[in-house]
Formats: structure tokens, sequence, C-alpha cells
């Protein structure tokens, strides 16, 4: 998630020396929606099983 932050926001490219000016690009940050909706899905569902038992 750290690594889709700063590549969609355009810091990473900075960083790196790719670019001079920050350039957002929104390609990384949509391969990374479909995990994270999963893995907050998995998690709420274990902590609503876990208040339950």
């Amino acid at each position: 998630m750290m690594y889709a932050g700063l590549a969609g926001s355009g810091i990473l490219g900075v960083i790196l020396g790719r670019s001079n000016s920050l350039q957002s690009n929104s390609v990384f940050t949509d391969l990374f929606i479909p995990p994270i909706v999963i893995l907050t899905g998995m998690l709420s569902k274990g902590v609503i099983s876990g208040c339950l038992a």
C-alpha cells in the first residue's frame, strides 16, 4: 500500500530521479484497490466472528 501511494502520487518518480515534477499516476492506485478491499473484508469478518465467539 505504501508503494501504491508513493507511485500513484508521483513522489517515487521524483525520489528516483525519473521526473522533476509531481505527476499523478492513478494506474498504480487502481491496481491496489481490489486487494485492499478483499483484505479489509476478511479483517472485518474476523473481528465480527471473534466478537461473537
